[in-house]
Parts: C-alpha cells; structure tokens; sequence
C-alpha cells in the first residue's frame, strides 16, 4: 500500500495553495483522494498530513526529524 499513498501524495501537492510559499495540502482534497484509493480517512488523512508537515518543514528550512508525533498530529 506504500506506493499508492506515495503517489497519492505527490500527485495531492498540486493542490497546495502557494502565496509566500507553499501551504498545506487542503482536506478537501485528502478526502477525496482517500475516497477514490478506497481508503478510510482515518487511515490515510494522518500518514498524508505526516507526510505533508515533513515535506513543509523541509521546503521552508525549518526541517524536523519525521516521528511518530507527526501522524498524531494528522
């Protein structure tokens, strides 16, 4: 299952607003992606928003170590 979310997720940063740089990737479209994989929300909203808040800390320098804390927080 790994890979689909990876693609999922790279194909869900589209969706990023950007202003003065990029932002979160919308809810709307995690749901919808989740929906269309088949996956429930609790599962797959929290591994995206990992996922998301490692790449947003590292794009903007602010880089964290990725953890469990992270899924958590989803």
């Amino acid at each position: 299952m790994e890979w689909p979310i990876w693609r999922a997720f790279w194909e869900l940063s589209t969706e990023r607003g950007v202003g003065m740089g990029p932002g979160p990737i919308p809810i709307s479209a995690i749901r919808a992606a989740g929906e269309a994989l088949g996956l429930q929300e609790q599962f797959f909203k929290p591994i995206v928003r990992a996922m998301d808040n490692a790449y947003l800390s590292h794009v903007t320098g602010k880089e964290k170590t990725f953890s469990r804390e992270m899924m958590r927080k989803g």
